[in-house]
């Protein structure tokens, strides 16, 4: 029989109460280990994430800025080109502004009638197209009177879309007797003339689109399309439609309607 002393049994007594944590395994007990630090690991993250999304979204926002400015800046562009078409062309002559006074340039001769200028075709007889732009003002005094500006003029082309005729105020028998068959007035300002007597008698234009014209201060369209060759006509309203269907020796075929 193996006897034991009192030491030996108080260190037998001891190990039976204390176990290392490194054995709990073995009794089936989950070791509690420290927390790693995560959160905050995460946090950064989240931060560099949020910074780098914001980066992203200032990028794309300029370069929608750019896009649009570019956009708006050609159509600006695109824009002044349609309207230079149209622009006025100021002129210079180097005599004497006096009544009567001549001034040629290009296919047009301008004769000044005193607070502005009367313009026509200089070579009524030719058959090339007219092309020359027109002055819109000759020394700063503004053309003002086109009647019989065509008149029987046997040039078949005429180059109209660069008209500015927003000081005219006379355009009676512009194309009386013209040998054109097509004429372009989608350009013509017609706010201020009061005369458009025979603007086209016999002309032989077949088609007339005058959707353009405003004829809220013209006092004379008699005999407007008297024995033209026009067959079907555009107004901008039913009441110039209805005018214009009433003028002297229209042609009967010839009806006005709106566009």
């Amino acid at each position: 029989m193996i006897k034991m002393n009192q030491n030996d049994f108080n260190m037998q007594n001891n190990n039976m109460h204390y176990q290392p944590q490194q054995n709990m395994k073995s009794y089936g007990q989950v070791p509690n280990y420290p927390q790693q630090p995560t959160n905050h690991f995460n946090n950064n993250q989240n931060q560099d994430n949020k910074k780098s999304n914001k980066k992203i979204g200032i990028i794309i926002g300029i370069v929608i800025v750019l896009i649009i400015a570019i956009v708006a800046i050609v159509l600006i562009f695109n824009l002044g080109k349609e309207k230079a078409k149209t622009s006025s062309l100021g002129c210079h002559y180097d005599g004497e502004l006096i009544q009567g006074a001549e001034y040629v340039n290009g296919q047009y001769t301008y004769r000044y009638i005193g607070k502005g200028w009367y313009v026509e075709l200089t070579d009524k007889d030719s058959k090339a197209p007219v092309t020359t732009k027109l002055c819109t003002s000759i020394n700063g005094e503004y053309i003002i009177d086109m009647r019989l500006m065509f008149s029987d003029s046997k040039a078949t082309s005429l180059y109209l879309s660069s008209f500015d005729t927003s000081n005219v105020t006379n355009m009676s028998d512009m194309f009386n007797g013209s040998q054109a068959t097509s004429l372009d007035l989608s350009s013509f300002d017609t706010s201020n003339v009061t005369n458009m007597h025979g603007m086209f008698i016999d002309s032989q234009v077949t088609s007339l689109d005058l959707s353009s014209f405003d004829t809220s201060n013209v006092t004379n369209i008699g005999f407007m399309f008297a024995d033209s060759k026009a067959t079907i006509g555009y107004a901008k309203t039913q009441s110039d439609a209805d005018r214009f269907n009433s003028t002297e020796n229209k042609p009967e075929p010839l009806v006005f309607v709106t566009k």
